[in-house]
């Protein structure tokens, strides 16, 4: 038997094997012919290539089999982590819906919180104004108090309008990109 007939069968033999192992095999006895020099002394070592092609399979079943129990020890671990922290992992996930839920209540009663105190120094401050004028025949001074506390009540009324505009915008932004963020996890999660 020459070296090529001896390769040739060992392919044919070796088809059932996943593209990378027959190549790994069919490379490693190529150059171990080219190595040894002598070809015939290597098929003499060797023995016949239905012997090399039942042992590099064998070989590769093995290698196989363990993978496998590997993997299903880890699958059986992991439906058994499961199953011990479902009673765990139900109430801590309610209970973190429920802190994310308290913060965005907590906002939002904040940012309406702050535009009522904006409108009511507004209006505070243009009734002050308002009245002044009353007393401007009997108290010039008095007028000239009351109109200026009047207009800085709706000069500060209006600065806090404007932060609180600005606050909210930014603060809806941010949950929005929160909310986007946790649903793109999940998805990612699911698939």
């Amino acid at each position: 038997m020459t070296r090529q007939s001896f390769m040739m069968q060992l392919r044919k033999k070796l088809k059932r094997l996943p593209p990378e192992e027959f190549e790994a095999a069919v490379s490693y006895y190529d150059e171990y012919f080219d190595e040894a020099g002598d070809d015939q002394k290597v098929i003499a070592e060797l023995g016949s290539p239905s012997e090399v092609a039942a042992k590099i399979i064998s070989e590769f079943a093995y290698e196989s089999a363990g993978q496998r129990e590997r993997r299903t020890g880890r699958v059986f671990f992991i439906v058994l982590l499961g199953i011990f922290a479902g009673p765990i992992a139900l109430p801590v996930a309610i209970t973190l819906f429920a802190v994310l839920l308290v913060i965005v209540i907590t906002v939002f009663a904040v940012l309406i919180s702050l535009g009522a105190a904006a409108a009511g120094l507004m209006v505070g401050g243009l009734a002050y104004a308002v009245a002044s004028f009353a007393v401007i025949a009997r108290e010039p001074m008095t007028t000239l108090f009351f109109l200026g506390f009047g207009l800085l009540s709706v000069g500060i009324g209006g600065a806090l309008g404007i932060g609180t505009f600005w606050l909210s915008k930014h603060s809806v932004r941010g949950l929005t990109k929160l909310a986007a963020k946790l649903i793109r996890r999940d998805r990612r999660a699911e698939s």
